[in-house]
């Protein structure tokens, strides 16, 4: 009975993990496709230099880190990984 929580503790995480990506990119995408230079220019910086590898930081620890690990329905049910990836800075 004690898996089933932790199963459900790792899909209810898996689904706010995607469901965090989606409402970060859908901002994204809005305001690029809006075209408003107040808005657009801090994508602009963003996207060169320093600041892309932060951001690609930010994307894989964020989303694919926490999305692969959680993907196969038996890791959800260990408790010595889920844990640690709701632990996860993200």
């Amino acid at each position: 009975m004690k898996e089933n929580y932790f199963y459900f503790i790792g899909v209810l995480f898996f689904a706010f993990t995607i469901f965090q990506a989606y409402i970060e990119f859908a901002q994204y995408f809005v305001v690029w496709n809006a075209n408003v230079p107040q808005e657009t220019f801090y994508y602009l910086i963003r996207e060169h230099g320093k600041w892309w590898w932060w951001s690609m930081i930010l994307i894989f620890g964020h989303f694919f880190v926490p999305f692969f690990i959680l993907l196969p329905a038996k890791i959800k049910t260990n408790f010595k990984v889920v844990i640690p990836v709701c632990l996860w800075p993200g």
